[in-house]
């Protein structure tokens, strides 16, 4: 192993750890993680794997994979966040092992372990990895079947059992995600034999095995539950949950045809993302006009096949056109949604950033890669700027610990960077730019995410509430979404939007709790008809960009309960 390779591997390693340090150490994120903790720990009270259920109602809006992972793990391990996000940081370390393995198989060594290497030094992909975010899961069952696919291309060999895999892959996902786990991968896959000129190897894809292979996941699951619901549920989730929010946005924002761009080459996979228009040049787009026409595209010409390699790269161009206009067109749109793209996208930028470090490549490419290394290192240098300047100020309204020497390392390491890229000293840029955000994901686990505590409101009411109220009191929210409140109190919380909801409910209950937020607080105390008292308060961070940079005063969260209850102040 060269010196270099070995920099590359121990660099990796650092850029692994922090995805296992301190999970248990941040509170609940009050969004999708609460319902994937919570209805684990439900099903484990109550016994039952089949009628998922959160805040103790009936909750069939996912499959259940994704539960009964986190159900074995608070089994094994006892009921705890590190217990529940233990996985998901499992299956980001899967999706880098995927990646590295696809950009062996298209490039080199070297780009596969940039590919992993890139990944695993991406902020979003760190935060997504450290919390209960299903994508995760779906991105790492999706991106299997993608590499189970190219070992049965690149290994005739053992073609069969790397299809047999592909199709356990893709029962998995749709166990964890749904139908898009099978259809998504169909579609790429399908496209891309037809480009390349041969769909009429659909018929070597084992296709009636793998639908045996995916039912025999799938099946059972939907068999219990429609011995016992009948269509009900079911139809629920494949129409409403699936078709709906596909076709006609239900339950989601539609943002656009557009909206998914900046995510893709800003976003998901940043900073890396913007070496990923640049990595586009190693797809050889030209083979799908090779592969044109009704006889090229049904095989009947065989002349001339592209090299293994090359339609490998094409198959990752096309993964993530395909994936990205797959879901541009939907009327329900996410950010996470198409988070399989890193599956290529990874290994392009992998295979990319090995061919500028080597001098290979025309030399047109050569000083593109430049140009974007010098552009992502000086995008680096501000956003460090800019976070040790509103976040890092102990005066600042929002402040956090960490965030000063953290920006400042950014901002050093992407100048130092753009200096080495100015100089032509390649290697010492790139591995700049990793470093640099390597050592900023420390700081994060170690320092940043656990002071950022004291603006997560809910344990802190939760805990309020446990320590004054009797057992059996009830708990209410009011105009606010704090589900993880479930989770830490280990009881059913009422939701109420309308005053006169609030009213009745306090009227009814004097040992009754709410929480709710300051100003709403402000708004409807006078007409609650009774007297309420403040028992707990709490600052409040929305992550709305406006409050850092306009330095505005954080929200209280409140807990209220009738005066003439048994509360204490």
């Amino acid at each position: 192993m060269t010196n270099r390779r070995l920099l590359l591997v121990l660099l990796l390693v650092a850029a692994v750890i922090p995805y296992f340090v301190n999970l248990g150490t941040t509170s609940i994120i009050d969004a999708n993680e609460a319902f994937y903790s919570e209805t684990p720990r439900e099903m484990l009270e109550s016994g039952d794997y089949v009628n998922s259920s959160f805040n103790y109602e009936p909750r069939f809006n996912k499959p259940p994979l994704s539960y009964w992972v986190v159900a074995g793990f608070y089994h094994a391990m006892g009921i705890s966040l590190t217990a529940a996000r233990l996985p998901i940081a499992i299956g980001a370390l899967v999706i880098l092992g995927t990646v590295f393995l696809l950009g062996r198989q298209a490039f080199s060594t070297d780009a596969g372990l940039w590919a992993a290497l890139t990944l695993a030094a991406t902020p979003r992909m760190l935060l997504f990895s450290r919390r209960i975010i299903i994508d995760v899961y779906t991105a790492m069952f999706v991106g299997l079947t993608l590499l189970c696919f190219v070992l049965a291309e690149t290994q005739p060999a053992r073609r069969r059992r790397w299809l047999v895999a592909m199709y356990v892959a893709v029962g998995l996902g749709v166990m964890t995600k749904g139908p898009v786990a099978a259809v998504l991968p169909a579609l790429v896959l399908g496209v891309y034999l037809a480009v390349t000129g041969r769909l009429h190897l659909v018929t070597r894809m084992m296709l009636p095995a793998g639908v045996l292979i995916v039912a025999a996941i799938v099946v059972p699951y939907y068999a219990a539950l429609y011995a016992q619901h009948g269509w009900q549920y079911i139809s629920t989730f494949i129409v409403d949950e699936n078709l709906a929010r596909y076709a006609e946005g239900v339950g989601a924002p539609n943002r656009g045809p557009l909206f998914y761009l900046p995510v893709v080459f800003t976003d998901l996979y940043f900073p890396w993302s913007l070496l990923l228009p640049f990595s586009f040049a190693l797809v050889p787009w030209r083979d799908i006009l090779a592969g044109s026409g009704w006889r090229r595209v049904w095989g009947a010409d065989e002349a001339g096949p592209p090299a293994v390699t090359g339609r490998l790269r094409l198959l990752f161009g096309l993964w993530i056109a395909l994936i990205v206009g797959f879901f541009s067109l939907s009327k329900a749109q996410q950010d996470l949604y198409v988070l399989p793209f890193v599956a290529a996208g990874a290994p392009l930028v992998g295979g990319l950033v090995a061919q500028w470090l080597s001098g290979t490549g025309s030399a047109a490419l050569q000083r593109a890669t430049r140009w974007g290394v010098g552009a992502m290192a000086t995008v680096l240098a501000i956003l460090g700027a800019l976070v040790a300047w509103f976040v890092g100020g102990s005066g600042e309204p929002i402040h956090v610990a960490g965030a000063w020497p953290a920006g400042m390392l950014v901002l050093a390491g992407g100048l130092a960077a753009l200096a080495w890229t100015i100089r032509h000293s390649r290697w010492k840029a790139v591995v700049t730019l990793a470093a640099a955000v390597i050592v900023a994901h420390w700081i994060l686990v170690i320092w940043a995410l656990p002071d950022f505590e004291r603006y997560k409101p809910v344990p802190r009411l939760a805990q309020a509430i446990q320590q004054q109220a009797p057992a059996g009191s009830p708990v209410g929210t009011f105009r606010i979404a704090t589900p993880s409140l479930v989770f830490y109190l280990r009881q059913h919380v009422t939701e109420m939007f309308d005053v006169n909801q609030l009213r009745d409910y306090l009227r009814a209950n004097p040992r009754a709790y709410c929480v709710m937020r300051g100003e709403d607080y402000q708004d409807t105390s006078a007409s609650l008809g009774i007297p309420t008292r403040i028992v707990a308060h709490a600052p409040h961070f929305d992550a709305q960009l406006d409050d850092v940079l306009n330095r505005t005063p954080l929200p209280d969260l409140i807990l209220i309960t009738p005066a003439n209850g048994v509360g204490q102040e």
